[in-house]
């Protein structure tokens, strides 16, 4: 009886290594990944492809050797990502009613009211785990600039103080 080569022995444990990998990624940054991208895109189906599509480009077979991903580089490609939707569709949208509005992660529902710069900023930094020096240099703008962005952005987002009180 011929044996199986060792090779092919050996796939299916690789490609074993490859899903635990990928779902214990998806476990430790989905969920922030998706708000991230939900602010972002303003749209559940969007925002869930995007995160899909990030995960798959990141974790591809070549990688299986590779340390995990990091939250940071899967933030910035979904950054990346959106910039290159939003270019090509020539128009940044407000915050869509039809995105569910009740099915929001914590967060995000609070920041409908802001400018799409400081909603992405704060996005950057809350969910992708970014400084903001580094969301100036995806942003493109002066760090002052986002500094700026992101506390007006968090004092406007912010719940107002109980009247009242004394």
């Amino acid at each position: 009886m011929a044996q199986p080569l060792r090779s092919t022995h050996l796939r299916p444990r690789a490609v074993h290594t490859q899903r635990t990998d990928l779902e214990e990624t998806w476990h430790r940054h989905g969920a922030a990944l998706f708000a991230l991208s939900l602010v972002l895109f303003e749209d559940v189906d969007h925002a869930e492809a995007v995160v899909t599509q990030a995960f798959l480009d990141a974790c591809t077979p070549a990688d299986i050797a590779l340390a995990p991903v990091s939250r940071r580089e899967l933030a910035r490609y979904v950054y990346v990502l959106w910039v290159r939707r939003t270019t090509a569709s020539g128009s940044a949208r407000q915050l869509a009613s039809s995105a569910h509005p009740g099915w929001r992660p914590s967060g995000v529902a609070a920041m409908a009211k802001l400018s799409r710069l400081q909603r992405t900023a704060i996005a950057l930094a809350l969910f992708g785990e970014h400084t903001y020096t580094e969301i100036a240099t995806l942003m493109d703008l002066p760090a002052v600039d986002i500094a700026s962005l992101m506390r007006s952005g968090l004092l406007a987002a912010a719940p107002s103080p109980a009247r009242g009180c004394a």
